[in-house]
């Protein structure tokens, strides 16, 4: 997936971006939607473009509850959670293109990490990456590796 934003007006970026936020706060998330929109709007609100919109704080908290639903631990290790099996084959390549732009936004806004530590995921990602994985190399494993990494600097 190559995504090319180029714009003169700063100020379509965050009407795109602000656009984006309230769709994903308002969709339903179990849908391939969502990790569709989730995924252009950390794209996009990574451009550096506009950190101190409104909708900022109540998107990163509908997206860590998202995230926090995605995966459960199985006896297998990992799985997708049952809510999400149906459309995972559609969504699945997103995957690490989602962590990656929200972990960027980790390291870049203090009050995201903050955010993201009160909401109580990192107690569960440490659970998903302890347990045996049938693929411990795997995408999914690395990155809630990474993101745990980043949570527990």
């Amino acid at each position: 997936m190559v995504l090319c934003l180029e714009s003169g007006e700063k100020d379509c970026f965050i009407s795109m971006l602000k656009s984006f936020m309230r769709y994903f706060i308002s969709i339903p998330k179990t849908t391939a939607l969502a990790f569709y929109i989730g995924t252009l709007t950390l794209i996009v609100w990574n451009l550096e473009i506009a950190h101190n919109l409104v909708e900022q704080e109540r998107f990163f908290k509908t997206l860590v509850s998202f995230l926090h639903n995605i995966h459960k631990v199985g006896e297998a290790g990992i799985e997708v959670s049952s809510s999400y099996k149906s459309m995972w084959a559609s969504v699945e390549q997103l995957w690490p293109i989602i962590m990656k732009e929200f972990i960027r936004c980790l390291k870049t806004e203090l009050w995201i990490k903050e955010l993201v530590l009160e909401s109580g995921i990192q107690r569960k990602i440490q659970n998903l990456i302890s347990k045996h994985n049938s693929d411990p190399e795997g995408e999914t494993q690395t990155c809630y590796g990474l993101l745990n990494a980043v949570l527990e600097a």
